[in-house]
């Protein structure tokens, strides 16, 4: 995981979201963040281009969730990322002749609850028809966001100390080594206070993952569209001698008792894509535009599916 650049977010209203990017915000600075050159956060505060709110007649519309494997960290264009390569599937002549909308609110950094609070707070708004929630590895611990928020927290309580790169700053972003051993460090230092008000008044003592099926099961049964959680694989080794299915269990076990909240596990896919696991991402956990292409052709036919099914919410 590389540092997420402070630039691109600031605190949310929400404090179920804690933190958000800045709508209109965009940097073509490659010194800033690699992983975040191309940007361009659209006014909503999506990394996207700009849709109405009010859902056009005759239009199917789904809402991608996830964190910077959805949002598309470490590729440039956003029209490569798995939900623009979806919807131009969705729509390309022959394909059903339905018209079809691919919202990408993927916000990097986030966990299950703030991924779903942003459905509740700005999707809702959107009248999905379909709402995809990608969860990957990191998704089972409460900060994968890489100290932003405390970072926001504090930036806000000391502008002038955020004006210029501090020492701290220019080391992490120079030395993996150096930033996989602060992000450990001050991990293990212990949850902080406010975080023991997120878990008690957010989560109400559940994991993140938990409180996040949960309030996205709810949302379904009142709002009435049709979920479909998926399951990312990690790409840190071969297909062949995958290491990481106990996350997988422990997605379909969160999701178990949750009769509209279907899991899609797409290590299978994946590993039948005929691509070797390194061309399919870049670090081990975010995707390659190779990657987001593989995922939007194995997204194609189940949206297709549940899109012709019109009890395909129950």
């Amino acid at each position: 995981m590389a540092a997420l650049p402070l630039p691109y977010y600031q605190l949310s209203e929400s404090p179920a979201r804690r933190f958000e990017y800045i709508p209109g915000y965009s940097s073509d600075d490659k010194s800033q963040d690699s992983s975040h050159f191309g940007f361009r956060i659209n006014s909503a505060g999506f990394r996207d281009h700009e849709y109405d709110l009010i859902k056009p007649d005759g239009i199917y519309r789904v809402l991608a969730l996830g964190d910077s494997t959805t949002a598309g960290n470490g590729v440039p264009d956003v029209d490569d990322t798995y939900p623009k390569v979806l919807e131009r599937k969705l729509n390309a002549p022959g394909q059903s002749g339905a018209s079809f909308e691919v919202l990408n609110m993927g916000v990097g950094g986030y966990q299950t609850m703030q991924e779903v609070e942003t459905l509740r707070t700005k999707g809702l708004a959107y009248d999905p028809d379909l709402v995809l929630l990608t969860v990957c590895a990191n998704d089972l611990v409460l900060h994968a966001d890489g100290r932003v928020y405390r970072r926001l927290k504090e930036r806000a309580q000391d502008p002038e100390a955020f004006a210029g790169p501090s020492w701290l700053g220019r080391l992490l972003k120079s030395s993996r080594l150096a930033f996989i051993l602060y992000y450990r460090l001050t991990t293990s230092l212990g949850i902080e206070e406010e975080d023991h008000w997120y878990e008690d008044a957010i989560l109400h003592g559940r994991p993140a993952l938990d409180a996040g099926l949960q309030l996205l099961e709810e949302l379904r049964r009142t709002h009435g569209f049709a979920v479909r959680v998926l399951v990312l694989p990690t790409f840190r080794e071969p297909f062949d001698d995958y290491q990481q299915m106990e996350y997988h269990e422990r997605v379909r076990d969160a999701a178990e008792d949750l009769p509209g909240v279907r899991v899609v596990d797409l290590l299978e896919g994946f590993a039948d894509s005929g691509d070797d696991h390194e061309s399919l991402s870049y670090d081990g956990l975010h995707m390659s535009a190779r990657g987001h292409r593989v995922m939007a052709e194995l997204l194609l036919p189940t949206v297709l599916r549940i899109a012709s099914e019109p009890d395909s919410h129950q």
